[in-house]
């Protein structure tokens, strides 16, 4: 039918706000055959001064632009 169900791993390594460090994120995500798609990246685990970072972003895409929602809190 064209749809599709995903789900991998990605790796961020640079600074937010300054602070330095890797992130780990889990995504995982479907979409249709119009191309729109909908993916949760949540942080699995973080290293340096990021260690302490948790939190997810949700994406919903309706195939020409879309919105994107998150928290992410530093504790």
């Amino acid at each position: 039918d064209g749809s599709a169900n995903f789900q991998g791993v990605e790796t961020f390594t640079g600074s937010v706000n300054g602070t330095p460090g890797t992130l780990s994120f889990k995504l995982v995500g479907s979409g249709d055959p119009y191309q729109a798609l909908q993916l949760t990246s949540t942080i699995t685990s973080g290293t340096g001064q990021l260690a302490s970072l948790r939190g997810a972003i949700s994406l919903k895409d309706a195939g020409l632009g879309g919105t994107y929602t998150g928290q992410i809190d530093y504790e």
